[in-house]
């Protein structure tokens, strides 16, 4: 029996994960679909996830959850905490998820 070709599906809307999006998220009052270099590449017709990540789809940030990390972020202070922090949202996909939680958790314990 023939093995059955997997179609691959290519994202036409999506962005990479950015505090400058996250900004504009909160700005629009919209919502913006992320990934991250780690999980594939832009090529000619969107994004295509790598074959490790073939089971991903895009994450769907809501204005909510984009105020809470700019809130976060803003709220660090010091210049060296807020560059950490950027760069964690842009990391990887399980870092922003981390992230995301963690906030939720200090608003949750106020």
């Amino acid at each position: 029996m023939a093995k059955k070709k997997e179609s691959v599906r290519t994202y036409d809307s999506v962005s990479l994960a950015s505090m400058n999006l996250l900004r504009k998220i909160v700005k629009d009052r919209s919502g913006e679909s992320f990934v991250w270099p780690n999980e594939g590449e832009f090529v000619e017709d969107g994004w295509k996830f790598s074959a490790e990540c073939r089971d991903f789809q895009p994450l769907w940030i809501d204005p909510t959850s984009a105020k809470l990390l700019v809130d976060v972020h803003d709220k660090l202070g010091k210049e060296e905490n807020q560059q950490k922090f950027r760069d964690m949202i842009s990391d990887d996909r399980g870092t922003f998820g981390f992230l995301v939680e963690e906030s939720w958790k200090l608003v949750a314990a106020r």
